[in-house]
């Protein structure tokens, strides 16, 4: 049996999200994707987890003493500073495998990633610029000064699924931004790329990679351009989109995303997502690039479809292979 050491982390705020679990509260930690607890079960490992906290002294487990760490802390802008602690038990860990090494999850912050990708023929990854506005006057100067065009994406650092996410479609809109407190956080403006297909609707997908190897998750229609699970309302219950969804994770074939072979090579992390679009010119538009992205959500239905399965199969071949 493998002992496998897993690291995951309080947020930068202290805060933890308390959730039903049957008669129980269990923990969640935003800026964290427990990939490893889906192979909670599997008699080849024995699990140890331990949760880092953002501030205070804390005994650090020796990586030593286990056969794996694995690491899913995934979000440098939410959860840094237990980061930080897990990049100095990655330090320790010599020659221990690591999965997902905090030196790299660091290099994962949205305008990182922007920069990262820059030059891949076929792949367009919109541009990112990141801000620390103090007031409404800031932005307008940012936006000048940078040259930002409208419209744009505004969104604080370290939000997932759509939280803060808004558009800016004119100079006018930027009131709109009162609702964020400018307490000296960071901020993300992102270019707006408009990903439409043909027939007006946009589609977003994602696809995993486990130790380089790429897996479809998941393909969703919407007429909005902010996709998200609870977008499968609107179309995907039509038999139309419902085959375009299946065609996609059953007939994958990363020769046909060719774009997407590369972002391995930029992106050194053993498991991660990427969700992307199609443009009207048949690019490839990157949204998001990291190791935060849900496998198994709330869309039950299809967690235990093959595609799903073979993601799971993938992650725990990984496990074995690593801790050889």
């Amino acid at each position: 049996m493998k002992k496998v050491l897993v690291l995951t982390g309080v947020p930068d705020s202290g805060c933890v999200k308390l959730v039903p679990k049957g008669t129980k509260l269990t923990m969640v930690f935003e800026g964290a994707e427990d990939f490893a607890s889906y192979m909670a079960g599997e008699e080849e490992f024995q699990f140890n987890k331990k949760i880092l906290t953002p501030s205070g002294k804390q005994e650090l487990p020796n990586p030593m003493a286990f056969d794996l760490v694995v690491n899913v802390i995934c979000d440098p802008d939410f959860s840094g500073k237990s980061l930080l602690k897990a990049l100095q038990i990655e330090k320790a860990a010599k020659d221990v495998p690591f999965i997902n090494r905090p030196s790299e999850v660091l290099n994962t912050a949205r305008d990182k990633i922007s920069n990262l990708l820059k030059g891949i023929k076929g792949l367009v990854v919109p541009k990112i610029w990141r801000l620390k506005p103090r007031k409404l006057k800031d932005i307008y100067e940012f936006i000048e000064k940078e040259g930002v065009k409208f419209p744009f994406l505004f969104r604080p650092a370290g939000s997932h699924t759509g939280q803060g996410l808004i558009k800016i479609d004119t100079k006018e809109d930027i009131e709109k931004l009162e609702m964020f407190p400018f307490d000296g956080s960071d901020y993300f403006i992102i270019e707006f790329y408009d990903f439409r297909s043909e027939d007006g609707l946009y589609r977003k997908s994602r696809v995993y990679f486990i130790d380089k190897q790429a897996f479809p998750r998941h393909y969703i229609v919407s007429k909005n351009w902010k996709i998200h699970a609870r977008n499968r309302a609107e179309f995907m219950q039509d038999e139309k989109y419902q085959k375009e969804e299946l065609d996609f994770v059953n007939n994958f074939d990363i020769e046909n995303y060719k774009p997407l072979k590369e972002i391995p090579e930029k992106i050194n992390l053993d498991y991660f997502a990427v969700d992307f679009g199609i443009d009207k010119d048949g690019n490839i538009v990157v949204f998001e690039v990291n190791s935060c992205g849900k496998l198994l959500g709330s869309d039950k239905k299809s967690n235990s479809q093959p595609h799903v399965r073979k993601i799971l199969d993938s992650i725990k071949e990984m496990f074995l292979k690593k801790a050889k």
